[in-house]
């Protein structure tokens, strides 16, 4: 199996490289700015030609899009997701790593998506990815993936950003104050990546949410990751936001149909 990885650098990306690879696949990956293997290829996702090289160059079987980029996620589905899926016939499977993109508890795969108003918390991400799935969708052979909100250490010993700024404050003694009434599925990447491999090898078609059975608050994740760093939690301290939320996953058909076990926090 032969396959491409559309941004092998970033923090899923980089673990799914290294995962597809591990399990004896061919992997390309790519990057756009930031290389942190040498095997890797540059490719400008804006730029029609250079898509059409890569593809050329690698001829797929799999095209997994692990792609994040929180301002211009909506460029990056109208130019790079549409021109590629124009490229591609139904022989390959394309893996499109979504969000979250409904609001309320326990949403199923069968969830409305709710754009965000630009008000609204990373509303250009959410909105990209919402559109990224309709144009996703009208390719046979996919799997959308929504995981929930993605921790752990990549392929690179990498921490992720969250855990990154968690372990900061607390090594400089800074106070970290977090919402003990906003809350929201979690999920590792090492777990994510190994439940991508499996739908991959099942030969899935469809849309998954992939993530810990229980969702939790800011204030928990981040006393939970202080506390498997060995840190000091008491520098974590909860506070109540006048307004409390909850986007978290139902992971029932995660559990019915994969082996890969998703830990919890």
């Amino acid at each position: 199996m032969k396959v491409l990885i559309i941004g092998a650098s970033g923090f899923l990306g980089s673990t799914l490289y290294k995962k597809f690879t591990q399990n004896g696949a061919v992997v390309i990956g790519t990057f756009n700015s930031n290389q942190i293997d040498a095997k890797q290829i540059k490719m400008n996702l804006f730029n029609l030609s250079d898509i059409e090289r890569v593809l050329l160059e690698s001829i797929p079987d799999v095209i997994v899009w692990a792609v994040c980029d929180y301002e211009n996620e909506n460029r990056l589905t109208d130019i790079g997701i549409k021109y590629i899926l124009n490229c591609i016939n139904n022989s390959i499977k394309f893996v499109y790593i979504s969000t979250t993109i409904s609001e309320g508890p326990l949403q199923r795969e069968t969830v409305n998506p709710v754009y965000r108003t630009e008000d609204m918390y990373l509303y250009k991400y959410v909105n990209g990815k919402i559109d990224g799935e309709k144009l996703v969708k009208a390719h046979k052979n996919h799997i959308i993936v929504r995981p929930g909100s993605i921790y752990g250490v990549d392929g690179y010993n990498r921490l992720d950003t969250r855990t990154a700024t968690i372990k900061e404050k607390i090594e400089n003694k800074i106070p970290y104050v977090r919402a003990d009434n906003l809350v929201t599925s979690f999920v590792n990447v090492n777990d994510l990546a190994k439940a991508i491999v499996e739908l991959i090898d099942m030969n899935f078609i469809g849309t998954i949410n992939i993530a810990g059975d229980i969702p939790v608050s800011h204030y928990y994740f981040s006393k939970k990751r202080a506390e498997s760093l060995g840190l000091d939690t008491n520098y974590i301290t909860a506070e109540t936001k006048d307004t409390a939320y909850e986007y978290s996953l139902d992971t029932t058909n995660q559990r019915n149909l994969l082996q890969t076990n998703i830990q919890n926090l």
